[in-house]
Formats: C-alpha cells, structure tokens, sequence
C-alpha cells in the first residue's frame, strides 16, 4: 500500500479529539543489534484513527510517529500465550504477520480489542452493507447508486467527483 509519509505523519499529529482511542500500548518489536537480536515488548504510546494505529516512541505531541498499521484484512484477538499480561494480537490474512500488543489492565485491554475490531476496514464494510439493507428494505431503493462509499459529492458541471478518503485526503477523479 502506497501513502504519503508526510500526510500520514501530519494525520498522527492531529488533536486528541480526532482519534477514537489513544494510550499507552507495549508493542512487540524486533530487536537488533551486535549482541542482541529476537523479539522485546517496548512501551508505545498508540493514537487510533479510523482504520489506521499509529504508534509513537514517547506522548509528546510534536513527536514524529514511529509506525502505522493499517487495519485491513485482519483480525483482533486475545492472546493467552504471549509472556505479556493482558495480550491481544493482531492477525493479517493471507500471510505469516502477526503483530502483539499488551495493555496496562485487562480493562484498557478489552477496550483496545473492541474499538480496534470496529475500526477494521471489513467491519466498517459490513455495517455499510448492514444499514444499506436496511434503508432499501424500508424504503425499496438502494440508497447508493454508486456502491464506493468514499464518493460524497458530484459536480456535473465540471464533469468530477470528488472522492474522499477515510483519511479525509481529498482525491480527484
């Protein structure tokens, strides 16, 4: 997947009300060096938006993301046999990644597991579907014509449509 790094990294700087969830995560991170290599748990702070984790070396709000993992074909799921308490993974389909995260409290780790399911890319798509059905069931039409979810205004004079992302880029077509 191609993005821009600058726009992703301006997008992980943005205010606290622009997230769904944020806090203090430790982040299953390989580990190398001269003498030691393998795999350590290292504490990240984590901001959620949309289908995107971003996770950051310390909370400083100027602090330049670390990483971001995009939530697209994947599963969230407990995980009892890490070392860490309060484990949770996520599962990527079609390949070999998993990525592990442990939380403070089993509270705080439930509540990553809920809201990052919610923000996966196939929920988002399944509670289109499910309020798409509703709508025609109530009404007999399909309320989207054009079934790209990301299309929010037609300009027939210029012949365009303006496309948004989920990452409110805004894109031409």
């Amino acid at each position: 997947m191609r993005f821009n790094a600058k726009e992703m990294a301006a997008l992980a700087k943005e205010p606290k009300d622009k997230f769904d969830q944020e806090g203090v995560l430790w982040v299953k991170e390989k580990q190398e060096g001269l003498f030691r290599k393998g795999e350590v748990y290292v504490q990240r702070w984590c901001r959620l938006r949309g289908n995107v984790l971003f996770y950051f070396k310390s909370k400083e709000p100027t602090s330049e993301p670390y990483g971001a993992i995009i939530l697209e074909r994947c599963t969230v799921e407990l995980d009892l046999k890490e070392e860490m308490q309060f484990s949770f993974q996520i599962v990527f389909e079609g390949d070999d990644r998993v990525q592990f995260f442990a939380a403070r409290t089993e509270e705080e780790r439930d509540a990553w597991i809920e809201v990052l399911h919610i923000a996966s890319y196939e929920c988002l798509k399944m509670q289109l579907e499910s309020l798409r059905e509703q709508i025609r069931n109530k009404t007999g039409k399909d309320p989207i014509d054009d079934p790209d979810p990301t299309v929010l205004e037609d300009n027939t004079e210029t012949g365009r449509t303006n496309q948004y992302s989920s990452f409110g880029f805004k894109f031409f077509s």
